[in-house]
Order: structure tokens, then C-alpha cells, then sequence
């Protein structure tokens, strides 16, 4: 029987790169897609050439052009440009496909309205996003509109999952490109390795946030190969992992062992005060069974990448 061919999108990156390494020894051909490993998915010709060639059953969307709010706050038009391209290039092929292939979207959850305390499904649209993030998190809601309308046209089905803020290992080594969760672990480890006495959180460190660990956000992409129907409609993958920043400082200085005092650098400014998933019937009932990660194992984990990852670069 030949084996079904799985395009994991954006497969060098942060959650890419651990849902193939999820994939790996399963019965699926897998084949990584993304601008490093020279597919380059902005340009519609050489995307069109490689489904052709490729002729893939499933895309795993993971592909992302974002980073902190500090990142996305800069640049909003090569937000906005880059993620818009991706998108449309990636369903304008699989439409042209004679099979076309079923594609599962990662998504972030500051598509939600930025006046929600807690993000329902439900009311995912009443609302503009937060004005800091507003060229991601409109971006990220045209995931949807897009697979919508090319459902609605040419039939390609799509499952659309909804993530909150991801952390773990494997993510960029630039500061400013990180979330908050591993932004604070690195700058951390860095503080703790050059022996500083201070540690700046960005911002007044109050935002509270939903967290998953990158871990489980690729378990969830995974398992959604095994849903049968197409879910236009968001689902949320929440565990309701709910810190502040500044409890994600404390953490993580409890973790390292950082003697520093933590102080606040209020010239950033912060993005919305909460954004909370809630766990809802369409998950449960999506991903029976689905178990997460211990939190206390998650941060040892990520700390420890952190703190090896740099101490390489020293060397």
C-alpha cells in the first residue's frame, strides 16, 4: 500500500520541526517544506512546481511569520505580506490538485477580540484584535476565511486549531522573535551566565496569558490526521495553562537558580491584559484522551535547551 505523503509546512521551524519529529517511525511519507530547507512558498511558480512534484495528501500548516508582540509591532506590513503569500500560495496549489490535499492550520489565539477575559469559540469574531498585534492576529484570522472560501469553491477541507502562546525547546535564539515565555528564559539564562545582578521584564509584566507547550501544540497537529470530517470552524487546544509574566519570571528563576532582581522596563509597552482559552466541547469531543504535558517537566525541558543552546555559542 503506498504511504500517505504528509507536507509538514514550515518544517525547520519552531512547532514544524517537533511535529516531524513526531512523525518520524510512523507509517507516512513525510516531506519538509520551508524557505530554509528551499522551498520558497512566497513565490506562487516554485510552490506550484513542488505540489506537482510532491503531490501530498496532508499539509501540516505550521509555517509562521511572527515572533514577540515587541517584533510584530515593527514590522506589521512584512507580517502582513509574508504570511498573506504563504496562505494564499499554499491553497491556490492544493485547489489546482486533482486529489487535493486535507490541511491543518496552526493558529495563534490573539485572533481573538481583545475585549475577551475568556476566548470562546463562539464568540471568536465579535471584535477587533488587539491593536499591538493587529497585522498577526488579522492574519492569522484570514487562516480561516481562506480555507473557508477555497472549501466553498474548489472543496479542499481544512481543520483549523487554535493555540495559545507556544514555549519549549527549539525556538529562535533572538531575543525580540520570542514570546514571552521562552523571551524570559533566554534572556534569563543569559542574565545568569554573565552573572548579572538585574533581569528586565518588558513591559509591567502583569498580561496574562494561555501557554502550551510546543510539545503538545505538535502532539494536537498530529492527532488531527486521525479526524475524519472538515472543521472549518476553530477549535481551541487549551489545557488552561494560565500565568502572568511576571510569574513566568518567577518561575523561571526559581528553574535557573537566577540570584538577580527582577525590575520592569516600562518604555515596552504591553500587548492586551488577558487572552485565557477556554476548553471546550469541540476538543474534547476531537481529541478524546488528549493528555499534556506536565508543566514542571515542560520548563526543566525548556531551560535546559536555553541554557545548553548558550552555553554552545560561548564556547
Amino acid at each position: 500500500m503506498k504511504k500517505k505523503v504528509i507536507m509538514v509546512l514550515g518544517a525547520t521551524g519552531f512547532l514544524g520541526s517537533h511535529v516531524c519529529e513526531l512523525l518520524k517511525g510512523q507509517k507516512y511519507k513525510i516531506v519538509k517544506a520551508s524557505i530554509s530547507a528551499g522551498q520558497d512558498f512566497l513565490n506562487f511558480e516554485n510552490t506550484y512546481k513542488f505540489f506537482k512534484r510532491i503531490k501530498p495528501d496532508v499539509v501540516l500548516n505550521c509555517a509562521s511569520f511572527g515572533g514577540s508582540v515587541h517584533h510584530v509591532m515593527k514590522n506589521p506590513a512584512l507580517v502582513i505580506k509574508n504570511n498573506m503569500l504563504i496562505l494564499i500560495n499554499l491553497y491556490e496549489c492544493a485547489s489546482k490538485m486533482k486529489k487535493k490535499p486535507f490541511i491543518v492550520n496552526a493558529m495563534a489565539n490573539c485572533s481573538y477580540p481583545h475585549k475577551l477575559d475568556v476566548q470562546k469559540e463562539k464568540r471568536w469574531l465579535d471584535g477587533p484584535v488587539h491593536n499591538s498585534v493587529y497585522s498577526f492576529g488579522n492574519i492569522t484570522r484570514m487562516k480561516y476565511f481562506v480555507s473557508k472560501g477555497y472549501f466553498d469553491q474548489y472543496k479542499v477541507k481544512s481543520i483549523n486549531l487554535i493555540f495559545g502562546g507556544i514555549y519549549g525547546p527549539g525556538d529562535h535564539l533572538v531575543d525580540n522573535r520570542l514570546h514571552a515565555f521562552d523571551g524570559i528564559i533566554l534572556r534569563m539564562v543569559k542574565a545568569k551566565l554573565e552573572n548579572l545582578k538585574y533581569f528586565s521584564i518588558w513591559g509591567s509584566g502583569k498580561p496574562i496569558r494561555e501557554w502550551i507547550y510546543v510539545k503538545d501544540a505538535a502532539k494536537a497537529m498530529v492527532k488531527a490526521l486521525k479526524i475524519k470530517k472538515t472543521i472549518l470552524e476553530p477549535i481551541n487546544v487549551s489545557q488552561k495553562l494560565v500565568l502572568s509574566i511576571n510569574k513566568i519570571a518567577q518561575i523561571t528563576k526559581k528553574a535557573l537558580s537566577f540570584n538577580g532582581v527582577i525590575k520592569h522596563d516600562r518604555s515596552f509597552q504591553d500587548g492586551a491584559f488577558k487572552k485565557v482559552l477556554a476548553r471546550e466541547k469541540s476538543f474534547l469531543k476531537n481529541f478524546p484522551k488528549f493528555t499534556f504535558t506536565k508543566f514542571d517537566v515542560a520548563v526543566k525541558d525548556t531551560v535546559k535547551y536555553y541554557l545548553n543552546e548558550l552555553i554552545k555559542l560561548k564556547k
